[in-house]
């Protein structure tokens, strides 16, 4: 193993389940409770070279809105006052 990865912290973040006859794959209750999943939940699976990383779905206005920090109240910015706020660095 990497000599610089501490194999006691590895070892508690890591979860080890079998892969079900039908590809399924159970993920403890105190994860999903952590990770807000709950039936129906969609989750987005990600390849990696190591791996595979499995997360909530996002839904991308939500996102949007949360990242810019525009409640939906608001009106929407003309292109003058986009151009404005980027040159303020806003």
């Amino acid at each position: 193993m990497n000599k610089f990865i501490n194999s006691e912290v590895l070892a508690k973040s890591m979860i080890t389940r079998a892969v079900g006859e039908r590809g399924q794959i159970v993920l403890p209750k105190k994860e999903r409770d952590r990770l807000g999943l709950h039936k129906g939940t969609s989750v987005v699976f990600v390849s990696q070279s190591e791996g595979v990383l499995i997360k909530p779905e996002v839904d991308p206005q939500a996102w949007l809105e949360e990242f810019l920090d525009v409640p939906r109240t608001k009106k929407a910015l003309t292109p003058k006052q986009m151009k404005k706020a980027i040159l303020e660095g806003r």
